[in-house]
This record gives C-alpha cells, structure tokens and sequence, in this order.
C-alpha cells in the first residue's frame, strides 16, 4: 500500500473523532446531543442557529467517513476546513446571544477530541497532497500528450485518411511477476493500410510507475516510452506483409503496473471516386 493511499485514509478516519466527540460532553457538561436538544427546546434564535451548525458539521463528517474510498485531493483538504469554518460560525453565533459570558464557558473532552479530529485530518490530508505531487504532474503530462494525440489524429483524418484500431489481448503484468512481460501477438499489415500508430490503449486501462513499452516493425524496434510519455502517439510508414508488435516491461524491484487492452491505429487513404 503506497503512502498517499495511507495518509488519504488516515485523513478520513480522523474524522472519527469528530463524530464520536460530537456525543461526549462538549461544553459545559453538556453532550452534543444535550446541546441541540436544548437549543431547540428552548434556546433563542441566535443560539438555535449555533446548535443547528454544530448539528450540520456533525453530518458532514459522516458523509466525509462515508466516503472514505473518494480519491478527490481537493475535497480531502476541503473537508476539515468546512467543518471549521461551520464550528466557527457555531461560535460567534451563540457569542451573538450570550456576549461576555463565552469566556465563562468550558471546554470539556468533546471540545478536544473534536478540534484533535479536524487537525489529524487536515494534516494527513496536506501529507497526502504532497505525496501525490508527482502523480498529479504525471496526469497533466498525459492530458497534454492525449490532446496533441487527438490533434495529430485529426490532421491525419483531414488529409484523408480512415482510422482503423488493432485490438490485442488485455495483458496485465507488475515488477514483481517479471514472467508475464513479453511480446503481443504479431499483427501483419494488409493491404492498403500505410501508416501505424505507436501504443495507444483502451479506455480501461491503468499504468503506474516505470512501465516501458516499445513499437516493434519487423521485430525491430521503432518507438520506445515509458511511464505518461505511453500516451504520446507518434506514427510509422508501413507497408502490405510487415509484422507489427507490442513489447512491454517493468523495472525488477521497483513499484509499477501496468494492464488493459493496447491498442495500435492503422491508416488507410481514402478512397477517391
């Protein structure tokens, strides 16, 4: 398990505490439940305003538990920040009641455990943004070489050409199962079909860390890339009868993966009436 996958995890149970402070004795001796029931009972506005906020944080980190496999960084960060700034508006509004006598309020161990859960949660959730700084570069990288795929491709299809896709059998292989790296079956190029692309892949794929795989043109190699640079398309003159293959491999002992479906695009001229 990597350590972003921890530090995201650890980021939402902290949240644990939140909830589970929310039902010890918050201020006062008063539990959180106490707190609303009273309010609503028989607080006045401001003060039933106070409680319904710390009811509606207490919500919040449920769905935030709930959704504890969500990989969204952004909303990782946002969360505990969310649920401060509700707490906070708790505050001033029943300051807005009682003024002077907030000073005379006590924090009891809910209070604690409650400010421990969004600190916990906040830290893990910057750990974990940093962490995954180089995967974050890693999708913008290949955000850029599929929009300048689709660009070449378009270009292609403007000067007349069709578009074929070569399907080969999903391959999924790891730097610790070095044995089932190796060669797609060869595709022989028919006729008319002049040019080829590099590795393309399905929509259903995944690749992580230092995955190679190279273009082989009569088993001699014409295109290798590794890691985001996959996704940069680049295209080769073929012709009727040469044999077009994949090659793919991973580094021994380090961390990588890659499987799913890779494809190869062939180009055909149109033909004209």
């Amino acid at each position: 398990m990597r350590n972003c996958r921890i530090f995201r995890i650890l980021s939402r149970l902290s949240i644990l505490l939140v909830i589970i402070g929310f039902f010890q004795p918050v201020a006062c001796g008063f539990s959180g439940p106490e707190i609303v029931q009273y309010s609503l009972e028989e607080g006045p506005l401001p003060i039933i305003v106070s409680s319904v906020l710390l009811l509606l944080s207490f919500f919040i980190s449920i769905i935030m538990i709930l959704r504890i496999r969500k990989k969204s960084e952004k909303e990782l960060i946002a969360s505990p920040i969310i649920i401060s700034a509700i707490l906070l508006l708790s505050y001033f509004s029943a300051h807005i009641e009682i003024g002077d006598f907030m000073e005379y309020v006590s924090y009891d161990r809910g209070a604690k455990m409650i400010a421990s859960g969004i600190i916990l949660s906040l830290v893990f959730a910057i750990m974990h943004y940093a962490s995954t700084g180089k995967e974050r570069s890693e999708r913008l990288y290949k955000s850029i070489l599929d929009e300048s795929s689709e660009a070449l491709i378009s270009s292609y299809e403007r000067a007349g050409y069709e578009i074929e896709t070569h399907s080969y059998e999903p391959i999924k292989a790891s730097a610790i199962s070095l044995e089932d790296h190796g060669e797609t079956e060869t595709y022989i190029i028919k006729e008319g079909i002049e040019r080829v692309s590099s590795i393309h892949f399905s929509s259903e794929y995944e690749v992580r860390g230092p995955v190679s795989a190279s273009l082989l043109i009569n088993d001699r190699c014409v295109s290798k890339a590794t890691g985001a640079e996959l996704h940069q398309l680049k295209i080769f003159k073929v012709k009727e009868g040469d044999r077009v293959a994949l090659q793919f491999g991973t580094q021994e002992g380090l961390d990588a993966l890659f499987s799913g479906s890779p494809e190869i695009l062939l180009f055909r001229k149109k033909q004209t009436q």
